[in-house]
């Protein structure tokens, strides 16, 4: 299961919380590009509140569409689903997957969704601690869920926490 890094923690945080800036400048792994490429990604977001806060839709949409681009680029996911959301409050959706080809069951057979949520339900969260987390809600963590319970043919939470496990323990594959 992903384990959160110092930065992955801080990548989730608003650009107003306390502490962000601390954590970024003692990561040692955080780059003077990382930093100008998220300050930027913020700067869209601000961007995009003010043009809301004066009705200008439009320009806000374009501007939370740029720090969307900044975001996946750093491939900080949190922030992307944050701003997908911002976005779908607009009326604009975003596609945010890709089709690839994978087995029809077992633990290779589940999008990288179906993963995540996959370990979150493994460190015990509930559904509406799922949702809130991954920015999504409560009707889409529940298709998710019985998707992965169809694929790794599990029956309830504790089977999908052991196959999680041995998941996790088990060797990577290439």
């Amino acid at each position: 299961m992903h384990r959160h890094s110092e930065i992955d923690t801080a990548q989730g945080l608003p650009p107003e919380e306390d502490g962000w800036t601390a954590i970024v400048l003692r990561t040692p792994s955080v780059t003077d590009e990382t930093r100008a490429l998220r300050n930027r990604a913020w700067g869209e977001e601000l961007q995009a509140a003010g043009c809301a806060e004066r009705g200008l839709g439009e320009q806000s949409v374009q501007h939370l569409r740029q720090a969307l681009t900044y975001y996946d680029e750093l491939g900080s996911s949190r922030d992307s689903a944050r701003v997908r959301l911002a976005l779908r409050g607009l009326g604009v959706r975003v596609r945010h997957w890709t089709r690839e080809q994978r087995t029809t069951s077992g633990w290779q057979s589940l999008t990288a969704t179906e993963k995540q949520i996959s370990e979150l339900v493994a460190l015990g969260m509930t559904n509406r601690e799922v949702a809130a987390e991954m920015f999504i809600s409560l009707h889409t963590v529940g298709f998710h869920l019985r998707q992965v319970f169809r694929k790794l043919d599990v029956r309830s939470r504790v089977e999908l926490t052991r196959v999680a496990i041995e998941q996790e323990r088990s060797p990577k594959s290439a």
